[in-house]
């Protein structure tokens, strides 16, 4: 019983750990047109006038960023169950005992 506790410990560890490390890397942004330096004469420097700016009050909960992170939890909980499911399954039919199918009569 411990060496099956043991790696779904292993087996769920590995998978919090891959979240983890991905999880940054997927937020990363590059940007791929940085804004030159200093400017050239080639470009102008245009002036507009300032724009109002219009504040909109936030409730405080968004409602889609909850959704999403609900549905990561939930797709990360059943690869979880289906990799223990199909790791106890292929450990069933390795430990079967064989039989025979010779008859003493």
């Amino acid at each position: 019983m411990t060496l099956k506790h043991g790696r779904v410990t292993g087996s769920l560890a590995l998978i919090l750990v891959t979240g983890a490390v991905a999880a940054p890397v997927a937020s990363a942004r590059f940007d791929l047109n940085p804004p030159p330096s200093q400017p050239t004469a080639a470009t102008q420097v245009v002036s507009s006038p300032p724009q109002p700016v219009t504040v909109v009050k936030s409730s405080g909960f968004d409602w889609a960023d909850a959704g999403i992170g609900a549905g990561a939890v939930v797709a990360l909980v059943l690869v979880g169950l289906g990799a223990s499911l199909t790791v106890g399954h292929r450990r069933q039919l390795h430990s079967s005992p064989a039989r025979s199918n010779i008859s003493l009569t």
